[in-house]
């Protein structure tokens, strides 16, 4: 008996752009992909704080401790100077601000809890650092983000931290600088900060007060009745500078105030911080009073001064400029270019509790930022930083509206903001947004918008991998948009449903959801929303084997694109057909479409199209034999994603280039790429990409005939199809599976795993898995000489290739039967079914017909010459 020679598949998985299974390009939802390149190394340095003085010992001790893997913790009361000797100490690592520290290559990243105490936002602000989007958790992305990384994180204010030790939990090899009122937030390394030694407390005094500070003794009393913290001797000799003050006065001044007593009854020395706040702050005018309570409204990072004319209902900027530079010469400001921010947390802390705004100036506050948000918004990514730099500002008064219950500020905040929120991947972020938009609308009796908001907050959940938190709320959402007669609403919904559906493997469920969708965009005439459901539909057959089902939705979704000339889109829409012509055997167009594809990415710089576009004609030539282009092109796709910084996408290149090196014949070096895969898609936290590498290298050990491992590589990656529900995968893997034991000589344990698989296979609905299990069923019974049975299975493979269009397949089962005949001794059967097979195979080049072609020279009819 002859055996048929088998080959891998050029990918087994997706393409560059996209994680989930079958290779289709996939756009998102707001039908726009944005080019992305390589995420710049973060350098988030502090500025030096003016007028530095000391420190130098523990800097210098601080530096020998400073290491890779080392968590220091600098603990001290507040005002004491920690933030400013983080900063000292980082100029002292990097000279050049332009680069990271030798000790630490892969850049610096800052947080401080003061601006947001939720660990979720930090991990999410780790992870964007570093280029990850934060999915699919928060806490996942971190890690994904510093693993083999030699960063250094600063961690500043953890006594506000919600749970740092969830942050140190991530760090890895990277070392972490934390600074904190607390010492239990010590883990390795504590330098406890203490006040300034006398001498410099009293030079530093002396930089602020300038010549109203010049009588040594009177300093000396007045830094000891201040506990000699930089923060109280600032604010003592600004005050003095301000209001020309001579050091004796204002000595006499503190001896009598509620400060002198403080420093006598042995309280904190951040206690008497109030008293000279409330001494300075009494001595500017009322207007520039109200500024600083706008200031203080506002989260502590910096800020424009148009917030403040907004929030005061001031003519213009430049007024609210004029009313802001006292509080800047008292040092409760500090002013870098154009914006401002209160010089410190205890600062910023006093004016919040003191000074709180009215429900007016805190509409005026949400106006405001709305505005701005929507302005910058229209000019997309021109101006991106505008918003990144409003995005605190926004977040806290959306908290601060829904505290205040002025819904409709609330509502209009956030509708104008989520766009952004989305497209940067401020997840964890995006589902507080939503929350209190749902709050509003539900507050405001707002029935049909709760169904749309419910939807977006699926959406929020399913990007952070919660999937069947957004399953329900979709199924919510829908119900509303069903009760009030929301069309459109009600087919985003279905939408949404179908991808999660799809993501999970239950496609006939995702056709069913997607032609509902369909169906109504068709009805309201919405072309854009025909668009996504068409290539939703098109991906599902595809990705269900049924490619010729898939083609005319991809060629409805290339006419939309081309009618409406959305050129990004039409490079997908494009590589969809290319994949789909190369999965029907027509190599020689799919190509054509694949070319196309690519110079249309080029034009309109979308790296991440140009990336899986190259690796889509690396798998056509692959498919055609010509591997050397194959490696060509994988290895230029490979490139583009390592510069883009696409670890997933990398991943898959390296996957791709493994199944080149087979077909080659360099299987050590197919081994290595594959496991150069797999280490990735662990490092990532990527489950699906990790079963896909690992089928793979099952691959190459079934090749080189090291069974043992084969079985260990495909029970993985069968495992992990099951952790994750992806029943495409597990049926496949069954499959695989089966192919090693029957390779072992085991038919029993063969025929249990092609018969689970068939099970699976048809339980979703995935007839080209079907197929494959039937073949080998068909061989096994073959094998075992129930030649009826054998028959059958081949029977039905080849209607199942026929009807789904897979000519390679259908050629290869119709070379079955006529050798299963030919067994029969059934001579003009078998030349029929040869015959047939000959002529597929022969029409898409496939380098099994010549196997069938000795196989029909073979046949006693050949011999006899009829």
């Amino acid at each position: 008996m002859s055996a048929i020679p088998t080959s891998n598949q050029h990918a087994a998985g997706s393409y560059i752009a996209q994680a989930s299974g079958g290779g289709i390009a996939v756009i998102g939802e707001n039908n726009t992909i944005y080019a992305a390149g390589p995420p710049p190394l973060p350098l988030q340095y502090l500025p030096l704080v003016e007028n530095f003085t000391d420190r130098t010992e523990i800097i210098q001790n601080l530096l020998q401790r400073m290491e890779p893997g080392q968590v220091v913790t600098l603990c001290g009361p507040g005002g004491i100077g920690k933030t400013a000797i983080v900063a000292k100490l980082l100029a002292t690592l990097a000279p050049n601000l332009a680069d990271p520290p030798a000790r630490f290559p892969d850049g610096v990243v800052y947080h401080t809890f003061y601006d947001g105490a939720r660990t979720d936002i930090v991990l999410e602000h780790i992870a964007r650092s570093f280029g990850e989007e934060p999915s699919p958790t928060p806490s996942s992305a971190a890690q994904r983000a510093l693993n083999g990384k030699q960063a250094l994180l600063i961690l500043d204010g953890a006594e506000a931290a919600e749970s740092l030790e969830s942050v140190l939990k991530v760090r890895g090899a990277c070392g972490v600088l934390v600074t904190s009122r607390r010492r239990q937030d010590a883990l390795d390394y504590r330098a406890d900060i203490t006040p300034l030694p006398r001498e410099s407390a009293v030079e530093l005094l002396n930089a602020w007060g300038k010549e109203y500070m010049t009588d040594r003794e009177i300093g000396e009393q007045i830094c000891n009745l201040l506990g000699d913290l930089p923060l109280a001797l600032h604010l003592a000799g600004r005050y003095m500078e301000q209001q020309a003050i001579e050091a004796a006065d204002y000595l006499a001044w503190l001896t009598e105030s509620p400060l002198a007593t403080l420093a006598h009854d042995g309280s904190d020395q951040e206690d008497g911080i109030p008293v000279l706040l409330q001494q300075s702050i009494t001595q500017l005018v009322q207007k520039t009073q109200q500024a600083m309570a706008i200031a203080g409204a506002l989260p502590l990072v910096p800020f424009e001064p148009g917030a403040i004319a907004a929030g005061l209902n001031l003519d213009s900027s430049s007024l609210a400029v004029r009313l802001l530079g006292p509080a800047v010469n008292y040092g409760l400001l500090v002013r870098t270019g154009s914006t401002y921010v209160i010089s410190h947390a205890l600062i910023h802390t006093y004016i919040r509790t003191t000074m709180p705004i009215s429900l007016v100036e805190l509409q005026r506050l949400a106006a405001y930022y709305t505005a701005l948000v929507r302005e910058q918004w229209s000019q997309k990514a021109a101006s991106l930083q505008q918003l990144d730099q409003a995005r605190p500002h926004v977040l806290h008064l959306l908290e601060q509206c829904r505290k205040a219950e002025l819904w409709s500020p609330a509502l209009e905040m956030a509708q104008t903001f989520l766009e952004y929120l989305e497209l940067q991947g401020h997840w964890t972020e995006r589902v507080d947004a939503v929350l209190i938009a749902l709050e509003a609308v539900r507050a405001l009796k707002m029935r049909k918008a709760e169904g749309r908001w419910l939807g977006d907050f699926g959406k929020a959940r399913a990007a952070l991998g919660q999937n069947q938190e957004a399953v329900a709320l979709y199924q919510s959402a829908l119900a509303i948009a069903e009760e009030v007669g929301d069309e459109f609403a009600k087919a985003t919904h279905l939408g949404r449903l179908g991808a999660m559906n799809a993501s999970v493997g239950d496609l006939r469920q995702a056709i069913d959801n997607f032609s509902q969708a369909l169906r109504i965009t068709q009805a309201l005439g919405d072309r854009r929303g025909q668009g996504i459901h068409l290539d939703s539909l098109g991906r599902s057959y595809y990705a269900l084997g049924q490619v010729q089902r898939a083609l005319p939705f991809f060629q409805q979704v290339l006419e939309i694109t081309r009618e409406t000339d959305d050129l990004r889109r039409m490079s997908y829409g494009l590589s969809n057909l290319g994949k789909a012509y190369a999965a029907l055997g027509q190599v020689t167009e799919a190509i054509e479409y694949f070319e196309q594809a690519l110079e249309q990415a080029c034009a309109v710089g979308d790296r991440h199209s140009e990336g899986f576009n190259l690796a889509n004609l690396g798998g056509a030539h692959y498919a055609m034999g010509n591997f050397e282009q194959a490696r060509q092109y994988d290895e230029q796709a490979l490139i583009i994603a390592q510069d883009m910084g696409d670890r997933l996408g990398e991943g898959h290149c390296y996957g791709y280039l493994g199944n080149v090196y087979a077909a080659l014949g360099n299987l050590a070096k197919a081994l290595e790429h594959h496991q150069q895969a797999l280490d990735i898609a662990v490092e990532i936290g990527d489950r699906r990409a990790e079963g896909i590498h690992l089928a793979n290298l099952g691959n190459i050990h079934h090749q080189l005939n090291q069974l043992e491992q084969a079985v260990t590589a495909y029970k993985e990656s069968l495992d992990i199809a099951r952790e994750i529900g992806h029943k495409h995968g597990e049926a496949k893997r069954l499959v695989k599976l089966g192919a090693v034991w029957s390779a072992r000589g085991d038919i029993e344990q063969a025929l249990a795993f092609y018969e689970q698989g068939l099970q699976v296979s048809r339980a979703i609905g995935h007839r080209r898995r079907e197929r494959e299990a039937l073949s080998n069923l068909g061989n096994i019974a073959e094998q075992q000489q129930d030649l009826a049975q054998a028959r059958e299975y081949y029977q039905q493979a080849a209607t199942i290739a026929n009807e789904i269009s897979d000519r390679g397949s259908e050629g290869l089962c119709l070379a079955y039967l006529g050798r299963l005949h030919l067994q029969l001794s059934e001579h003009s059967e078998a030349q029929t079914y040869l015959t047939q097979a000959l002529q597929i195979l022969e029409s898409i080049g496939s380098s099994q017909a010549e196997w069938v072609r000795q196989l029909s020279k073979d046949s006693p009819l050949n011999h006899s010459g009829t």
